[in-house]
């Protein structure tokens, strides 16, 4: 399984995506805790600004998985 949420930083600039392109990166409950975690890692790392972005080419998000 794949990690939903990826965190990469570079200089000083997070890069947090949304990584479930299988479903158009529907917001589960894994989504939210790792996203909790990623604002975390901002708040208490380095990083400065932050990025939100996510996987695939159709949609950013189609918002809540009801699917759960």
């Amino acid at each position: 399984m794949n990690a939903p949420v990826l965190y990469e930083s570079h200089d000083r600039v997070a890069v947090i995506t949304i990584n479930r392109p299988e479903k158009r990166n529907a917001i589960n409950a894994a989504v939210v805790e790792e996203l909790v975690g990623a604002w975390r890692r901002l708040n208490n790392g380095e990083d400065r600004v932050a990025v939100l972005t996510a996987t695939g080419d159709d949609c950013f998000t189609v918002g809540a998985d009801l699917r759960v």
